[in-house]
C-alpha cells in the first residue's frame, strides 16, 4: 500500500486493477487478486427486511404512488439510499 500511496483498504478498492497494477508495479492479475481478497474479507452490510423497518416507526416520505409506498414498507425513510428501478405497473380498469 505504501508503494502505491494508498492510505487504507478503501483507497485500494476505489482503484481499478489496472491502476493498482501501475501504481504498485505489480501484475494486473496480482492486483485483481488483491482486490478480490479485500472484498472477500470486508464485513457484509447489515441488511434488514422492509417489514422490520416499517415497524420501527419514524419519519416516512411518500413517493406519491400508493402501490410503490406499500412495496417500500410505507414510503421512503431518511438516512438510507434508495434506488427504485422498473416500469410502473398500472392496474387495468375492468
Amino acid at each position: 500500500m505504501k508503494t502505491g500511496n494508498f492510505h487504507n483498504r478503501t483507497d485500494v478498492l476505489r482503484c481499478s486493477p489496472q491502476d493498482l497494477s501501475r501504481k504498485c508495479k505489480i501484475s494486473v492479475h496480482d492486483a485483481d487478486t488483491i482486490i478480490d481478497l479485500l472484498y472477500a474479507s470486508a464485513d457484509s452490510p447489515r441488511l434488514r427486511r422492509l417489514a422490520d423497518v416499517k415497524d420501527e416507526g419514524g419519519e416516512v416520505c411518500t413517493t406519491g404512488d400508493p402501490l410503490l409506498d406499500k412495496a417500500l414498507g410505507g414510503g421512503l425513510r431518511p438516512g438510507a439510499v434508495w434506488e427504485v428501478v422498473g416500469e410502473r405497473c398500472v392496474p387495468r380498469l375492468r
